[in-house]
């Protein structure tokens, strides 16, 4: 419960004020391309985006660093941004422990 405390949170107004702040390769969450989750190789200083769990991300973030989808079979509609974030979170983590 108390490591929100050691987080550090900013707020950006836009992706593009981000972009200029920090030099972080980008993996957007979507669910129109073909790199899967379980194939993708996270460079070191990067950043996980994730669009809301209605409508996702705009079309204009698969432009944006690299594209990537949570692969699942057809009888799941569709994971929470919850364990989205956490499968990727760890997906990111044990590929750059290995």
């Amino acid at each position: 419960m108390g490591s929100i405390f050691a987080q550090r949170i900013a707020y950006f107004d836009s992706i593009d004020t981000y972009i200029a702040q920090f030099d972080h390769h980008l993996y957007s969450f979507v669910l129109d391309t073909t790199n899967r989750l379980g194939e993708t190789k996270f460079l070191t200083n990067y950043s996980l985006v994730f669009g809301n769990e209605g409508a996702g991300l705009p079309e204009d973030y698969k432009k944006r660093g690299t594209a990537v989808r949570i692969e699942q079979t057809g009888q799941i509609d569709s994971l929470n941004l919850a364990i989205s974030v956490s499968l990727a979170l760890y997906k990111a983590f044990i590929t750059n422990k290995t």
